[in-house]
């Protein structure tokens, strides 16, 4: 039973990030269901980190769809953009304070026996979540360095099929980079 639950978040996960490749505002959807499969699946499992993250995507995912399925400021559709310095500088402090007070949490309030990936990969993850809502290209760089250390976390504490998932949404992650990439310079050109 458990491992079929995991098997249809993984498969909801990936048709997130593909519609998100895609700039389709459905990802959301897909994506919110899939969190709250894992906090199902993960919270026996005490990796808290993991669960809080997916409760927060579930609600980030509202958040998602309402913010794509609206016009822009200026009433065109949202775009993909860049970040500039000091916005990016902003979005990597935030993820290492992110970081930094995951670990404290779980370090004096919580029992994780992966602190160290749980911390780095939930802060990345909550900076990358955002900055996807927001359609900016360097999102996909915040979701390699989560996704790589989850596939670390997953492969230590034998949840393989996760482990795999986080595999192909890296390699995803690099695809929507590309893409997205494309995207935006054809806008500005």
């Amino acid at each position: 039973m458990l491992l079929s639950l995991e098997i249809l978040a993984v498969v909801l996960g990936l048709a997130y990030v593909v519609l998100v490749i895609l700039e389709n505002k459905w990802c959301w959807i897909f994506g919110g269901f899939s969190s709250l499969l894992y906090v199902v699946l993960y919270l026996p499992q005490k990796l808290l980190v993991f669960v809080s993250l997916n409760l927060i995507y579930a609600g980030m995912a509202l958040a998602g769809f309402w913010r794509w399925s609206r016009p822009a400021v200026d009433g065109e559709k949202l775009m993909v953009r860049r970040m500039d310095i000091p916005r990016l500088a902003m979005y990597v402090l935030a993820a290492v304070g992110a970081a930094g007070g995951i670990f404290i949490v779980l370090k004096f309030w919580a029992f994780s026996a992966y602190m160290a990936f749980e911390s780095v990969a939930g802060g990345a993850a909550l900076a990358a979540m955002l900055a996807t809502i927001e359609k900016y290209l360097e999102n996909w760089l915040f979701w390699m360095v989560s996704n790589i250390t989850y596939v670390i976390l997953f492969f230590l504490s034998g949840n393989f099929p996760t482990a795999i998932l986080y595999c192909a949404f890296t390699l995803l992650a690099l695809i929507g980079y590309i893409n997205w990439r494309n995207k935006y310079y054809a806008h500005v050109a």
